[in-house]
């Protein structure tokens, strides 16, 4: 499992095979989630690159959940 977390005392910080540190402070929004979305971007992004057929999935399965939750 892989967890995105902003500390290392992060409850999955225990569980996770491999952890990723993104600070989730800043001096202007104490909570930003903007670190934690450049990294995910970033990850889905070499993901894309390594496996094309990886992008029509997601594509895919978003178009699927995004009629589920519009209906």
């Amino acid at each position: 499992m892989l967890a995105l977390i902003d500390t290392p005392t992060s409850p999955l910080a225990r569980v996770a095979d491999i952890t990723l540190f993104t600070p989730a402070r800043n001096r202007l929004l104490p909570n930003s989630p903007a670190a934690i979305f450049a990294l995910a971007d970033a990850l889905i992004t070499v993901v894309a690159r390594e496996r094309p057929t990886a992008v029509e999935s997601l594509k895919d399965l978003s178009e699927s959940l995004v009629w589920t939750f519009h209906h």
